[in-house]
């Protein structure tokens, strides 16, 4: 499935929710979208119980002022986040709080991104095991406590490379 070249706003929950729950591996592409003003992400990829391959792309996409925060993958592997532009508009006062998140997955790729002005974390790897974060640009995210411009949070056997990590409100990057 591809879903290309929408404007999507103000959902009640989520922009787009890819729910692999019913029927795992969908591979689907998410592709040079605008995502804005939602209830909860712009895009979700998400399983409620076992993490397994889903081979989801999330590209191109403009993800703006949502309220949970831009782009998120629970208990996905195999899951690329390439060339997207998340941020808050409000300069870190906005309502988003997750730039780009990956949980209790692996496997996962980000690269390309440009993540700016989220409240909490610009990019974060939450129990997400082989994941690369490489080539992105995280700034002028507030953060506190283990929040940051890129967080590695709890996860093993991850590559962090290549990013350009700046003015973040506590840690550039944190790993813990």
């Amino acid at each position: 499935t591809k879903i290309e070249s929408a404007d999507v706003s103000r959902a009640g929950y989520d922009g787009i929710l890819v729910d692999h729950d019913d029927k795992p591996n969908l591979h689907v592409s998410v592709l040079n979208d605008t995502l804005h003003d939602n209830g909860r992400f712009g895009v979700q990829d998400y399983e409620s119980t076992a993490a397994g391959s889903r081979w989801t792309l999330i590209s191109g996409n403009l993800v703006q002022d949502n309220a949970d925060g831009g782009i998120y993958a629970s208990r996905a592997a195999d899951v690329t986040i390439s060339d997207n532009v998340v941020e808050n508009t409000a300069a870190g006062n906005g309502q988003g709080m997750i730039g780009i998140g990956v949980a209790l997955g692996y496997n996962d790729t980000i690269t390309r991104n440009d993540v700016s002005r989220m409240k909490s974390y610009g990019i974060q790897a939450y129990f997400n095991n082989g994941t690369t974060v490489t080539d992105n640009v995280s700034r002028l995210n507030s953060g506190s406590s283990d929040q940051s411009g890129i967080t590695n949070d709890h996860s093993f056997y991850d590559v962090i490379s290549g990013n350009t990590v700046e003015s973040n409100g506590r840690d550039g990057i944190h790993v813990e």
